[in-house]
């Protein structure tokens, strides 16, 4: 064993696996830098000192490959580029959701004022309206109490019906008017 080497201790010395130490194993290379050991009872290979520098210059060589200073240089220069172009990107994609959310809001408080504007004006329609049926109330019972002839009566109940029509006319228009200009939130694109 002093002249050679057995595939598992050269293996340990290059840092590969058994098994590439034996891949360069032709059956060339055996019959020229292998020997079987018979002293040992599973007759190990035993790779002969010019074998061993052999494949010590395969493997070695293999490792030897790195990269220059300046191969180091340009892939560390790419990869700032790089990471800085990403870096970029991802301000631009945040300042632009930024601003989408900035127009978001400002629409939601639009859409609220409106919704606010609505809810007004619906409440001055009901006051609007409760403030007529008490005016029509006061006038009945005024005009039931004097004594009028039936053809004034029908006169003034027409013209009490009429001026109920054009009030609720009116305000039909109005309710008209208000639902066109506020628009609901999920009309807002239309």
């Amino acid at each position: 064993m002093e002249n050679g080497k057995t595939i598992k201790e050269l293996a340990e010395e290059f840092g590969v696996s058994k098994q590439a130490i034996r891949k360069q194993l032709t059956d060339d290379f055996r019959a020229n830098y292998v020997q079987t050991d018979t002293a040992n009872p599973g007759n190990q290979l035993v790779v002969t000192v010019a074998g061993c520098h052999i494949l010590k210059s395969h493997f070695i060589k293999g490792f030897d490959h790195k990269p220059s200073g300046n191969q180091n240089k340009k892939v560390g220069g790419n990869l700032v580029t790089t990471l800085e172009q990403h870096n970029s990107d991802l301000k631009n994609e945040i300042h632009s959701k930024n601003e989408q959310i900035n127009s978001l809001q400002e629409a939601l408080k639009y859409q609220q004022q409106l919704l606010d504007q609505q809810q007004q004006l619906n409440v001055d329609d009901k006051q609007l309206i409760q403030s007529l049926r008490q005016q029509l109330a006061l006038e009945n019972p005024a005009t039931e109490t004097e004594d009028t002839p039936i053809q004034t009566q029908a006169h003034e109940e027409t013209t009490k019906d009429q001026r109920i029509n054009e009030l609720e006319s009116q305000l039909q228009r109005e309710k008209e008017n208000n639902q066109l200009s506020a628009k609901k939130w999920w009309q807002f694109w239309k």
